[in-house]
């Protein structure tokens, strides 16, 4: 599976994608290279994941309204992450959208057997807020990093904030067979995670 962006037209074997200025696609190959499917999209998703059933989940942010299959979605704020979930055929069955400030992004993606799924992220920038379902996250520096964990129907139960007064960013995600969550990034002077770095 690939995902990526591109720009007025993508030929993609036999088969051409066209699009006004940028756009994004999800391509399926077999073993040998050869294209089994692909998708336009409108919005180039940072991450992607696949459950036990096949569905397809990925999460991005938007700042423009974006056009997805049959569904047209318009930012709340300057930046909102958004979090995708597509049946086996690629149709979306359901997004959940959470208001986001400048510079909002969700990086990583990642499922535990549960089928909860677990976002991180970055966002900003001095003071910004962000809405991941009951949570106001609040950032205190020039990026702080946030963590959201969501249910099996994308309905958020959680999300945490964490970093300090500079700029912090996430690099990496892992979920353990307990399900517990694993973040590794970078920061700068100090980091505010319940204890301070």
């Amino acid at each position: 599976f690939f995902f990526g962006l591109y720009q007025y037209q993508l030929i993609l074997g036999d088969d051409t994608l066209n699009s006004g200025s940028n756009a994004a696609f999800l391509l399926k190959t077999d073993s040998s290279g050869n294209i089994i499917k692909f998708k336009n999209i409108d919005r180039v998703p940072t991450n992607i994941l696949f459950d036990t059933n096949g569905d397809l989940l990925t999460c991005t942010f938007i700042s423009t309204q974006v056009i997805i299959d049959n569904d047209t979605i318009h930012p709340v704020t300057s930046n909102d992450i958004l979090l995708l979930r597509y049946d086996t055929a690629w149709n979306l069955i359901s997004y959940k959208q959470s208001a986001g400030p400048v510079n909002a992004d969700a990086d990583y993606i990642m499922m535990n057997k549960r089928k909860e799924i677990y976002i991180a992220g970055d966002y900003g920038t001095y003071v910004a807020t962000t809405v991941i379902g009951n949570d106001t996250l609040t950032s205190v520096g020039k990026e702080d990093v946030f963590v959201a964990r969501y249910d099996s129907n994308c309905v958020a139960l959680w999300a945490v904030s964490l970093g300090k007064d500079s700029s912090d960013v996430v690099r990496g995600m892992g979920i353990d067979s307990l399900g517990n969550a694993y973040i590794t990034g970078n920061y700068q002077n100090k980091f505010l995670a319940g204890i301070t770095f």
